[in-house]
């Protein structure tokens, strides 16, 4: 289980890295995403539900960013 979190947090943390610094910030997002759902995902199975609310939150922040790509690259 040690082993679980510590690569989710390592994907997690390149995540932010790329969205932050702007290195590939839409591989960056996309990535994001599905780090919170993976995260929502592990907290159901193990039945820790505290942090669940702010993972989800972070999914739609993250949600909210891959429909404004979107948008973006079937604008023109």
């Amino acid at each position: 289980m040690l082993y679980i979190e510590l690569i989710y947090s390592i994907l997690t943390l390149i995540s932010a890295f790329t969205v932050v610094f702007q290195f590939y910030p839409t591989f960056g997002v996309f990535l994001g995403a599905f780090m919170q759902i993976a995260w929502i995902h592990l907290w159901t199975v193990t039945g820790q539900f505290g942090i669940i609310l702010l993972d989800f939150g972070l999914l739609c922040v993250f949600g909210m960013r891959i429909i404004d790509i979107i948008r973006r690259k079937f604008k023109t």
